[in-house]
């Protein structure tokens, strides 16, 4: 579906030009952008994609006018400007109507001044990106044998996605190198797909990520080496005591303007939780496989040897917890084919990922482009001495980002993301 008409003489009419964003909504064709005062999108590393909450003002003939249903398509734009009103980051979003709660209001029969009838009400729209929907939730039933070619985890991910034309980000570093003699993949969707293979098959060594970014684009990667590539924006924590806005001044002078940087003086919520995994998943894991060529195959390893190999963090790598809970053991069965060792090292490694977790907010200027991408490294500046062993890369979990309209002609813009590593100090 092409993307409605931005001209200029549409966007003085329509379009609510902020002084930091400009936002656009269509349904379909229509124009609603005057009744647009919230929105929200929110995603995580659980999720298969986005969603987007969408708060409008409107009155209920307006929805049945406008015919909001769910049977066309809705489309946000959301536009980035520069101090100088320049476009520079802009965020095209083609949603899929899920739901709302509509309240009809009683009116009279019939009026001789209808405009007196319209009483505005709170209503928000729940979506989802068509695209990574379209993907995500597609089903799939193959098989995949060795006369095809010999078949990896991530390979028959690849040959998915080719089959069906969809797009993707896949990084091959730190794949299983474990060939597959033959795959059946039951009827399932592909996200279920996805863990299918990881389960019996293999895709990386380390910690898998997976997700649909809102255009469509399926992205995969090892988290364990995912983390040693440059980070995409950096937060800092400024100390007590002295001015907010005179010491992010004075710290933006020293930073390069290419740098994506987010300042905050707010408190840091932090989680560690090592023990209580270590309780949940043994500190030795072992595995017994049940492959093709004999009655059974052995694999173990225990956390600290996976934390060094394939932990989140690209320094030091040691865990903190408690010594006496080395004796713990974890065992595990598979009736699976040939297999790796990835069959211990991707799932001991995913279940120690997230051992440390830091949660903030940010606000103003918030950068759209980099904020969304979840699965990639962040870094974490605290400028208090005693906060600098949680200083370092983490892996961004999640983000909650919301728009809100703060009067006539002003968004004002706030974001709580979550970051993670599988060790508290660097």
């Amino acid at each position: 579906m092409p993307i409605p008409s931005t001209a200029a003489t549409n966007r003085l009419s329509s379009n609510k030009l902020g002084k930091n964003y400009s936002v656009e909504l269509y349904v379909g064709q229509k124009n609603i952008t005057k009744y647009l005062y919230g929105v929200r999108i929110v995603n995580n590393l659980l999720s298969s994609w986005p969603t987007v909450s969408l708060r409008l003002g409107i009155d209920c003939n307006d929805i049945i006018l406008n015919d909001i249903y769910g049977q066309q398509e809705l489309y946000l734009k959301i536009v980035l400007n520069t101090e100088d009103g320049t476009p520079s980051v802009t965020l095209n979003l083609h949603l899929l109507y899920l739901q709302s709660n509509v309240a009809l209001i009683p009116k009279i029969t019939k009026s001789l001044v209808p405009e007196q009838q319209w009483q505005l009400q709170t209503i928000e729209f729940s979506t989802i990106p068509i695209y990574a929907s379209n993907l995500m939730g597609m089903f799939i039933n193959d098989i995949y044998q060795e006369t095809d070619g010999p078949n990896t985890g991530i390979g028959i991910i690849k040959k998915t996605l080719t089959k069906y034309g969809f797009t993707y980000q896949i990084d091959n570093t730190g794949f299983a190198t474990t060939f597959s003699t033959q795959t059946i993949v039951p009827p399932m969707s592909f996200r279920q797909m996805v863990d299918y293979i990881d389960k019996y098959v293999g895709i990386y060594n380390g910690p898998l990520f997976y997700n649909c970014d809102y255009d469509g684009t399926f992205k995969m990667w090892d988290l364990s080496q995912r983390i040693k590539r440059p980070n995409i924006f950096t937060v800092y924590q400024l100390g007590g005591g002295s001015d907010p806005k005179e010491t992010s001044d004075e710290l933006k002078k020293t930073l390069s303007p290419q740098n994506n940087v987010y300042i905050t003086s707010e408190a840091i919520q932090t989680i560690y939780h090592s023990n209580a995994n270590i309780l949940k998943y043994g500190y030795s894991n072992l595995h017994i496989t049940h492959p093709n060529s004999s009655i059974y195959d052995l694999k173990s390893g225990t956390i600290d040897t996976i934390a060094t190999a394939f932990g989140i963090s690209n320094a030091n790598k040691v865990l903190i917890f408690n010594p006496l809970l080395k004796g713990r053991k974890k065992y595990a069965y598979s009736t699976s084919g040939e297999r790796g060792n990835d069959v211990v090292t991707s799932e001991f490694s995913s279940n120690i990922a997230k051992l440390s977790t830091l949660q903030m907010t940010v606000k103003r200027d918030i950068k759209i482009d980099n904020i969304i991408r979840i699965g990639e490294p962040v870094i974490f500046e605290p400028t208090t001495l005693e906060y600098l062993r949680y200083r370092g890369k983490y892996i961004l979990e999640s983000y909650d980002l919301q728009l809100s309209m703060a009067g006539s002609d002003n968004w004002d813009s706030l974001c709580q993301i979550r970051m993670f590593r599988a060790m508290q100090q660097q």
